[in-house]
């Protein structure tokens, strides 16, 4: 079994928290796995929560992980086949009113670095200084400045054909983001453009429709 795979079915709903890998001026690396909540009157979007957080130090070694706490009725899509997160694996999950802070206390003295970085801190609903922060997604571009997925970074990149191919985990992805920024150099060669095919997005094999429109 892969280690991350090993390591996410190990903790099922706990909370992991890790202060003594932490320290100072660190670079962090984050992933957050996205729950779509049920659309309330007049809202048209699914407001978005976190249902799993990972964030790993440089060198690979996990800090926190949580499975998020949200009450069964009111999420609209877990997106199971690609989050791997079961509905019901969040209603025992950690309240996250716990979770954020530790959150917080680790991005104080730390850099952080991730694809698509403001979607996830959005998520999160915490605000980190544009000078402790980057979004790889503004560094691996193409010819046109537009942005490659993780999917296609770690396929050509990192070598990882099976990464976001189905179900996985935020402790892979956080990974995935600190194998590329450690290699951001030789990756760029020079250039601030790359050139690849880019991968297909995972298919939503066996995604349930909206629940909002059953309310």
């Amino acid at each position: 079994m892969p280690e991350d795979r090993r390591e996410n079915s190990a903790k099922q709903s706990a909370f992991i928290f890790k202060p003594e890998k932490v320290r100072p001026n660190h670079t962090f690396f984050l992933d957050v796995e996205m729950i779509d909540l049920v659309k309330l009157p007049g809202e048209k979007t699914h407001p978005k929560h976190p249902g799993e957080v990972a964030i790993v130090n440089d060198s690979g070694d996990l800090i926190p992980w949580a499975r998020v706490k949200i009450a069964h009725e009111n999420v609209c899509k877990s997106f199971t086949a690609i989050s791997g997160i079961e509905p019901k694996s969040l209603v025992n999950a950690t309240q996250f009113f716990i979770v954020k802070p530790a959150i917080e206390y680790l991005l104080e003295t730390a850099y952080l670095v991730r694809l698509n970085l403001q979607s996830d801190l959005n998520c999160l609903g915490i605000a980190v200084a544009d000078e402790y922060k980057e979004d790889l997604q503004t560094t691996f571009v193409d010819y046109n400045n537009q942005p490659y997925s993780l999917r296609t970074l770690s396929y050509y990149c990192l070598g990882k054909e099976s990464l976001q191919t189905g179900a996985h985990f935020a402790i892979s992805d956080a990974r995935a983001a600190k194998s590329l920024y450690k290699m951001k150099s030789e990756i760029m060669g020079g250039s601030h453009n790359l050139e690849f095919e880019r991968l297909p997005k995972t298919p939503f094999i066996g995604m349930r429709g909206c629940r909002c429109k059953k309310r």
